[in-house]
């Protein structure tokens, strides 16, 4: 039997695609990038970075909740980032970033990028959780 468990999320833009939101392969949790989309595939806060941070780490939850996994089980992120950064937009997300990861936040990585799947998307987080051979 395989080690391997590959799943959505039941999200409404999910059907009629070949999406995996999440793997589980052993002892760790791979999570795909998870961007401000609702559950309908609409890209929330189109504009608004605090509000798509929110999001992005909402979503995340969300994700881990299918495999009984936590915030607190999350042990590396990497954070692609559209926008040039100001001092204001740095503090914007770490302020909310802390309110996902109150006790030990992750390692991390941050990432330039040009572009995302839809023009509208400022931020795409991927994240790896240990969930203990759940």
């Amino acid at each position: 039997m395989s080690r391997i468990r590959h799943s959505a999320v039941g999200w409404e833009w999910e059907k009629g695609w070949s999406v995996t939101q999440g793997t589980l392969a052993g002892d760790y949790l791979w999570l795909a990038g998870q961007t401000a989309m609702d559950s309908d595939g609409t890209v929330v806060g189109e504009g608004d970075w605090e509000v798509q941070v929110r999001k992005v780490f909402s979503n995340i939850a969300e994700t881990l909740a299918v495999f009984e996994a936590q915030m607190e089980d999350v042990v590396h992120l990497t954070q692609y980032f559209v926008p040039v950064m100001s001092e204001e937009m740095i503090q914007a997300f770490w302020a909310v970033r802390r309110e996902f990861f109150s006790v030990q936040a992750p390692s991390s990585t941050g990432i330039q990028v040009a572009g995302l799947a839809k023009p509208e998307m400022l931020l795409e987080v991927e994240a790896v959780a240990f969930v203990g051979g759940r």
